[in-house]
């Protein structure tokens, strides 16, 4: 298992230094589900991703003495982090989360069994070794909302994802297929982990007041703008795949 999680602050509710903390208290409850390497993609509308990863636990990757995060990344309002367990792929730098497809990019918790065939399925080659590559050159591939929910359908294997498509400046979204993933929301400002007690530990000093289990089965689409989310059920495989192997 890994740990995804992250903030969305187009409410501007969070100082850099406020979004600092609350990214190192979701990554440090995240070890809890993974140590094998930290990652954090920075992405803002019109501004390619800023992506920071290590083969370092969370506990190294956010010490404020390493310095690793450009303070105008930080100021971005979609941050995703993750924290890897390391199930396939070694540990290296490559293998770790967050991953670039295109105009996709994104975080995974779980394991996929059928990647290699998902991969001949679209035509395409992974860049990695890492199952969970798949899913965001399947959203990259997909052209609409029926196909991604479709895409995402094919999948053998648990998949709880966010993930942010240039080509949807305005949405961040969160296939919950399995793994659990909390939420808390203010107005336009919206956290997320896969743990919720570091969710319920940054109420005490954020705006957050109650957190979510987000139920399973769904893709949800959550407009940064708004702060509305909308969620629409994931289809059953079709086995697709047998088309084109």
């Amino acid at each position: 298992m890994c740990g995804i999680y992250g903030i969305i602050d187009y409410g501007k509710a969070l100082s850099l230094q406020d979004r600092y903390s609350a990214m190192s208290t979701l990554a440090y409850d995240n070890m809890l589900r993974g140590t094998d390497s930290t990652g954090l993609a920075c992405l803002s509308e019109g501004m390619l991703p800023a992506i920071y990863k290590r083969p370092i636990p969370a506990s190294r990757f956010y010490d404020v003495k390493r310095d690793i995060i450009r303070r105008e990344h930080l100021a971005r309002p979609i941050l995703l982090g993750h924290n890897r367990f390391a199930t396939t792929g070694k540990v290296n730098y490559l293998n770790s989360h967050p991953f670039t497809c295109g105009n996709v990019t994104g975080v995974h918790n779980g394991i996929i069994h059928n990647h290699k065939r998902l991969f001949k399925m679209i035509r395409r080659k992974a860049k990695t070794q890492c199952d969970s590559e798949i899913v965001f050159a399947l959203m990259d591939y997909a052209n609409d909302g029926a196909s991604q929910l479709l895409l995402l359908g094919e999948i053998m294997g648990s998949n709880t994802s966010a993930f942010y498509d240039r080509r949807y400046p305005d949405t961040v979204f969160f296939p919950v297929q399995d793994n659990p993933l909390y939420i808390a929301q203010v107005k336009k400002t919206l956290i997320f982990s896969s743990q919720a007690e570091s969710i319920y530990m940054l109420c005490g000093i954020t705006p957050f007041k109650s957190v979510s289990l987000l139920p399973n089965g769904y893709l949800y689409a959550y407009n940064v703008k708004s702060g509305i989310m909308k969620h629409s059920a994931l289809l059953p495989a079709l086995d697709l795949f047998t088309r084109y192997v």
